[in-house]
């Protein structure tokens, strides 16, 4: 008899029929098939494997890609699942030819799976809307395509993005009205140029006519002082 190795890799891997089964196909004896598995380089099924689908728990490549990839699942929630071990997921998807994340890939996706789980379960929990070092306040989205590796976009984007009905694109700049940066009302926020914005940011840091207003104020607050100070001499 003639074995076709695709014919015969795809009858144990694809379709998951046992040896036995595949014996009663060929008409002939199941410690033929597996001789000849062997001769053509087919790996057997691991224990869990084989135990997985007697068990009727067979997952086919469709449903394990759509875990994988739509439901972001990793291998190790997967083998939850299947009630098999993490290695044997991954000899399945390596079997079938489904590609696994990239080391870059997994770690960004546990640290948004990392940042969700610890944000709900904290004592100060706020719904996901932080205040960053730099003053701009963030809100927790991990879907948006443009969040960081925690899983949180600005929430003055956000808030343009709205009004825009679309997303805002990685070079595009909001610049806050009154210069507040946790202001971030629809009013006050205005979508400008890379470089108007660089002009924005450099006059409401820097301009001169804030350094007078500044002064002025600090020596309004001095002359306040010495008055009061005189006329609770005078009483």
């Amino acid at each position: 008899m003639r074995w076709d190795k695709e014919e015969l890799e795809k009858l144990y891997w694809v379709q998951n029929k046992s040896m036995a089964q595949i014996s009663k196909l060929y008409g002939c004896a199941e410690a033929t098939v597996r001789y000849t598995m062997k001769r053509l380089g087919i790996p057997k099924r691991t224990r869990s494997h084989a135990a997985l689908i007697a068990r009727g728990k067979h997952w086919n490549e469709e449903q394990l890609r759509t875990l994988y990839w739509k439901e972001k699942k990793s291998t190790h929630e997967i083998a939850k699942i299947l009630d098999v071990s993490k290695a044997s997921v991954v000899r399945y998807f390596r079997r079938l030819n489904i590609p696994l994340r990239t080391k870059e890939e997994r770690n960004q996706l546990a640290a948004k799976k990392l940042s969700v789980k610890k944000g709900e379960s904290a004592h100060n929990w706020k719904g996901g809307r932080i205040r960053h070092s730099s003053g701009y306040i963030k809100v927790q989205c991990p879907n948006h395509p443009y969040a960081d590796n925690h899983g949180y976009v600005l929430e003055h984007r956000l808030v343009v993005e709205k009004r825009l009905g679309r997303y805002l694109l990685p070079w595009e700049k909001v610049h806050h009205i009154d210069g507040r940066k946790d202001h971030n009302t629809d009013d006050n926020l205005q979508l400008i140029s890379p470089a108007d914005h660089a002009l924005y940011t450099k006059m409401c840091a820097h301009c001169e006519l804030r350094k007078k207003v500044r002064l002025l104020e600090w020596r309004i607050k001095q002359l306040e002082q010495r008055l009061q100070y005189k006329l609770s001499e005078e009483v």
